[in-house]
């Protein structure tokens, strides 16, 4: 009965613990963004029902992450995905060759011979006119998007799973933030060049109403 009063009153273990990391989690957004949102009255609560949300999303991401992908040689050949996000074997091996972090993690001898990690890619799309197969019948001009992944990157080398999956929530939330800078700097961007359009506007009309101006 007692332990169902403190849960509900906020006051029972988890719930401390987890308003600690939504607190912590606020500041460090604070600290990557803009630290002068801490001059707003109560800003932490103002934020804490936001930050709440998406820390939920984010601790779902690993579970909702694609079935691993073996990126050897070996695999190259039996996993069709490989073929698809490498253009070639030597693009494979000239990847994991020059992985910084593949390479730092492997001078620790300690972390064994395998590594787990995010595999991160650019992925861009080109239209172009092609050959098809329709019905028995060959189509040329057939209107094709090709796509293709470049600029692969090794993330979060691990030496196991289970220490992937911790690793990752921290990394989400930077993710996060860094989605966050780049809006923030887009936005004042876009601010900085309507304020100069309406400066220019407004000194246009001053010169259409200041008598002898024409």
């Amino acid at each position: 009965m007692l332990a169902a009063l403190l849960k509900w009153l906020g006051m029972d273990g988890s719930t401390r613990r987890h308003n600690e990391q939504v607190v912590a989690a606020i500041e460090k957004v604070i600290d990557g963004t803009d630290p002068r949102l801490r001059l707003l009255p109560g800003y932490r609560s103002q934020l804490s029902k936001g930050m709440k949300t998406s820390l939920a999303y984010l601790a779902g991401i690993p579970s909702h992450l694609p079935p691993p992908l073996e990126l050897s040689l070996r695999a190259f050949t039996t996993d069709k995905r490989i073929g698809l996000l490498f253009s070639s074997p030597l693009s494979l091996l000239l990847f994991l060759r020059d992985s910084q972090n593949l390479s730092e993690f492997f001078l620790n001898a300690s972390n064994g011979d395998e590594a787990r990690g995010l595999l991160s890619m650019h992925r861009s799309e080109t239209r172009r006119f092609g050959m098809s197969e329709e019905n028995g019948e060959i189509l040329s001009d057939v209107p094709q998007v090709v796509v293709s992944f470049d600029n692969h990157q090794l993330l979060l080398t691990c030496p196991s799973s289970a220490v992937l999956q911790s690793t990752m929530a921290g990394r989400c939330l930077d993710v996060l933030i860094e989605a966050m800078v780049r809006r923030l700097h887009l936005l004042d961007r876009s601010r900085v060049e309507l304020e100069g359009e309406r400066s220019h506007i407004l000194l246009k009309l001053n010169a259409l109403t200041t008598p002898g101006s024409r």
